[in-house]
């Protein structure tokens, strides 16, 4: 197999000074479970997951055309891995993954023959969030709503639940005062009632990720919990209170992988 593109930082790790020849990337070793002990008996019930950041490792070496040379590449190398919270790229063969990294140790074992060239090795830690995720955004698209209830549904790819931005635009409205949005999947919903109701090109966004609703870029109040999605197929229902309307809704996510 031809070895994998990787880049950190827009630099390439895979090029005639940097050859990556190990990656330690595809391992799921960071997921902490909370288990509750059952008093006398054995074992314990499960309580809550979380995933802690994570560890990506790549060894390789590092040549230059002369000792000099090969020691000037080495304090280049340095100077980029010092860079905090970078793009990390990884090829995949359905594409890009994208990691969040910082170089938290990087290691070079020079052996007298080592006159043009190294090995080292170099740790990434990857904090928020902990997982790979793809380069581009994905977009389930509902155009043209005018019902008062709306039950859809989306297909989310990637291997982890995403966390999408719910993007409401509004073409046209009488008296629309409150939206709310359910997944009922996961059963949580989230309504939303301006102070002075909405109006046509009104653009609305819930994050479900950093957890915040504005209305036209500015935070307004909601009520209820931010929605919960799950990988994979996810089931909503969508209710406007007007006399007319006309909406477009999208989901906007970015595929994550474990």
């Amino acid at each position: 197999m031809a070895r994998r593109t990787i880049s950190f930082d827009a630099v390439s790790l895979q090029d005639s000074t940097y050859q990556i020849q190990e990656i330690e990337h595809e391992s799921v070793d960071h997921r902490e479970i909370n288990i509750q002990r059952l008093g006398r008996k054995e074992g314990g019930k499960f309580i809550s997951d979380t995933f802690a950041p994570r560890i990506i490792r790549v060894r390789g070496r590092i040549a230059g055309s002369s000792i000099d040379d090969l020691e000037d590449k080495i304090d280049d190398l340095k100077e980029l891995l010092n860079r905090k919270e970078k793009n990390l790229d990884i090829q995949y063969a359905s594409g890009t993954r994208r990691f969040i990294a910082s170089c938290n140790s990087f290691k070079i074992i020079r052996a007298h023959y080592h006159i043009t060239f190294a090995p080292f090795e170099a740790s990434f830690l990857i904090g928020n969030p902990p997982f790979g995720q793809a380069i581009d955004t994905s977009t389930a698209e509902f155009n043209g709503l005018t019902n008062s209830t709306t039950n859809s549904d989306f297909t989310a790819s990637g291997t982890y639940k995403p966390m999408p931005i719910i993007k409401m635009i509004v073409n046209s409205e009488t008296a629309m005062t409150q939206i709310s949005f359910t997944n009922t999947n996961t059963g949580q919903t989230i309504t939303v009632t301006p102070a002075s109701g909405f109006t046509a090109a009104d653009i609305l966004l819930i994050n479900t990720d950093d957890y915040t609703v504005t209305l036209n870029g500015t935070a307004i109040d909601y009520t209820g919990y931010f929605p919960e999605f799950v990988q994979g197929g996810n089931n909503f229902k969508f209710v406007v209170w007007s006399q007319a309307h006309n909406i477009d809704l999208r989901l906007i996510y970015r595929p994550l992988f474990l």
